[in-house]
């Protein structure tokens, strides 16, 4: 049965239209650039997952009104200074690169082909600190934001504006000081996403991807605390989860996106809990995982709270007939599984990130098998 609409919405390289709390970034980073001035440096700065490129490019769409033309560059892929000069040379004329030409030289070719195009441009360096501290180069700083000033072109302004993206601020100590103020002060920084904030996007990015009703909010809240809680708000995380728990959904005929689905492609991305974790465990944590593990499968959200696990702990050890359990072994037993990271929490509440029906299944066998011992 067919769940998606588009899956290639999930593509971590593809920038929606529409980008959930980063307006006012966006309209900021837009901001700083006028018909009127010569070459604006701006530094994007923020942890990974969090929009940097996304909002860059999206200032890059709006600024296309105002004539501006984005040439985008990955430095991450970049061994040289060279690659990058050949790459914007690329971007404005196909076919004009060159090897044979050094770095220097390829620098004046670029104004040169600039010009000749007559149009205005913005460059975006992604992954400037990535480049610096592979190559050790950081002349590329000074040349493109000084393009005024070495230029040979009496009056270039053909470049309007270059956006530096790095990961935090810490690049820019590996510059020099001439280098430094060249690069100025102009920084948009972005913050790490809220649960409540990625519960936004996970839902846009899902409505986009799969059919409706597919993809119920108990999965997005779930995959929204899992994103915030064990990847930094990385919403990369979040795109992965949603293609590989629709696609196990799609390739099992289901037709819908579960819990399980979700907890279960965790459980592959990131192996935490193997079977040998769970045999290991003493009697009383196997009694408290599968206490946890069946209000998880009762609930419809992906987390519970510890009054959920005690009610089905009771449950748990009448059915075994464990006679001595209480509230501080239990606390004690999901402490030590917590630490264990076999039991993952979200502020006071509890998950696993295993399917919670091959969970249950597992742990029953292994209490029948030592039933005479508890």
């Amino acid at each position: 049965m067919r769940i998606f609409r588009d899956p290639e919405k999930l593509n971590p390289n593809y920038i929606p239209e529409k980008l959930p709390h980063r307006e006012k970034n966006i309209n900021e980073l837009v901001s700083f650039f006028h018909p009127g001035l010569s070459t604006v440096s701006v530094q994007v700065i923020g942890p990974a997952g969090v929009g940097k490129t996304s909002v860059s490019i999206s200032a890059g769409r709006l600024l296309k009104r105002r004539g501006l033309k984005t040439l985008y560059v990955n430095l991450k892929i970049m061994s040289s200074k060279l690659m990058v000069y050949n790459s914007l040379i690329e971007q404005l004329l196909s076919g004009a690169s060159t090897r044979s030409m050094r770095p220097e030289e390829l620098y004046v070719k670029f104004l040169k082909i600039a010009e000749k195009t007559g149009g205005r441009y913005l460059i975006i360096l992604d992954e400037v600190s990535y480049f610096i501290q592979t190559t050790g180069d950081t002349s590329i700083v000074y040349e493109l934001t000084r393009i005024n000033e070495l230029s040979p072109f009496t009056g270039y302004d053909n470049i309007a504006g270059i956006i530096f993206i790095a990961r935090d601020y810490g690049w820019r100590k590996m510059l020099d000081s001439s280098e430094r103020s060249s690069l100025g002060n102009l920084i948009v920084k972005l913050d790490k996403y809220s649960v409540e904030q990625l519960v936004d996007i996970i839902h846009y990015r899902a409505s986009q991807a799969f059919k409706r009703g597919v993809m119920p909010l108990d999965v997005i809240e779930y995959i929204a605390e899992l994103t915030y809680n064990e990847a930094n708000s990385d919403v990369r995380y979040a795109l992965d989860l949603l293609l590989y728990a629709g696609t196990l959904a799609e390739n099992r005929g289901d037709s819908r996106v579960t819990l399980d689905h979700v907890r279960e492609v965790v459980s592959k991305l990131s192996p935490y809990v193997s079977r040998e974790d769970i045999i290991n465990l003493t009697k009383s944590e196997k009694l408290a995982l599968l206490a946890l593990a069946y209000a998880l499968k009762g609930s419809s959200e992906g987390y519970v709270s510890f009054t959920d696990v005690v009610e089905m702990y009771e449950d748990v050890c009448r059915e075994f007939r464990v006679y001595n359990c209480n509230i501080k072994k239990l606390e004690r037993a999901l402490q030590n599984l917590i630490s264990k990271a076999i039991v993952v929490t979200s502020g006071l509440r509890l998950t696993v990130n295993v399917p919670t029906d091959k969970l249950i299944g597992f742990v029953e066998n292994l209490i029948d098998q030592i039933s005479q011992q508890i």
